[in-house]
């Protein structure tokens, strides 16, 4: 069934996305996807702020509603976010993570019709407070969420992210690579990770390091966002022999700006693998406790190495034991990254 707006008024949606960052890059095709579908249809976004950082100005969200992460703690915020979605007036809400919080949103919008998906991706309320609820039909997190525009008539949309460009960011960028003489070309790691199991060893990517420079002569800049971020980078600068720098303090948007311009990024399951991936950077990713069937970085051009996985897609997650990452081994690293630089991009599926 397709839904419909009465009157033909320009369409008004909502996408209700309160996740991680990572997982907001994941959502970003639904916007242009609908907007590619119907120029006319107008799209609000309701995100937290660290997501939010990134998607203010992106050309297909015409309006930006930041909610504070504890909203759901305050009767007097809760109030306050029913005010401002119900001054949108939207007649559709399109809820990706079908969870609580984002189902609760779409129903505090008083939107007619409010689309998630169906057991067992969809957890909570989430099962109680939208209305249209669809299977889970496709593995990709990006593609099974693009399934969520069908009824709306959108079909088979083209996938495109469109990241915004931050003009600063982008001039603080090549500041930077000209400053440092990168201007030949280099790669990115970021040894990050937003759970312990995906915590890979820094004495291994301060051997991939080497490898890009003595086989490439590409050096490498290792970026980080805290202290633990920070530790874990100068550990890699220390074991490269002299091929790995450490980035500088950067915002995210500055960090976004400075992987556009890398040839490679080498990273876990983690936010900016997906921001590299959706600005078209290609990526030599490391799954061992997620499945990148489902979540990898999206597009033909990356190279995945997954340790040995069993799971399935509304459970993506095994305890965090750092044991399934560390199965992947720096020479298949390295394969990999020889692989991305020399053009040939088929997937790898790592094998202990």
């Amino acid at each position: 069934m397709v839904f419909t707006v009465r009157n033909n008024s320009p369409l008004r949606v909502l996408i209700s996305d309160v996740s991680e960052l990572g997982d907001a890059v994941l959502t970003m095709p639904l916007a242009c996807a609908i907007k590619d579908h119907d120029p006319n249809a107008f799209v609000a976004w309701v995100a937290e702020p660290a997501a939010a950082t990134m998607l203010q100005g992106h050309d297909c969200i015409d309006q930006l509603v930041t909610v504070d992460e504890g909203w759901l703690k305050s009767p007097q915020a809760i109030c306050h976010v029913r005010q401002q979605l119900r001054s949108l007036q939207c007649d559709v809400v399109i809820d990706p993570p079908s969870h609580t919080k984002s189902s609760l949103i779409g129903w505090l919008s008083g939107a007619r019709q409010r689309i998630g998906f169906d057991g067992p991706q969809a957890r909570e309320l989430a099962l109680w407070l939208n209305r249209t609820k669809l299977p889970r039909e496709r593995e990709h997190v990006v593609d099974a969420r693009l399934q969520l525009l069908t009824p709306l008539g959108v079909q088979d949309p083209m996938v495109r992210f469109e990241v915004p460009h931050d003009p600063s960011a982008d001039v603080f960028a090549r500041e930077y690579v000209l400053s440092m003489e990168l201007a030949d070309g280099f790669a990115m790691i970021h040894p990050g990770a937003a759970e312990g199991s995906q915590v890979w060893s820094m004495a291994r990517f301060a051997t991939v390091a080497r490898h890009l420079g003595e086989v490439h002569g590409l050096p490498t800049i290792v970026a980080w966002a805290n202290g633990k971020e920070h530790h874990f980078a100068e550990s890699i600068v220390a074991g490269s022999m002299g091929y790995a720098m450490m980035a500088p303090h950067t915002s995210l948007r500055e960090l976004t700006a400075l992987m556009r311009q890398a040839q490679l990024l080498i990273s876990a399951d983690h936010s900016p693998l997906h921001l590299a991936a959706a600005v078209g950077v290609p990526c030599v990713a490391l799954y061992g406790a997620t499945a990148d069937r489902f979540a990898g970085p999206y597009g033909e051009q990356h190279v995945t190495l997954q340790a040995p996985w069993e799971g399935t897609a509304s459970r993506a997650r095994r305890p965090s034991t750092q044991q399934a990452l560390r199965a992947i081994t720096a020479e298949a690293v390295c394969e990999a990254c020889d692989q991305v630089l020399q053009t040939a991009m088929p997937e790898l599926c790592y094998a202990a």
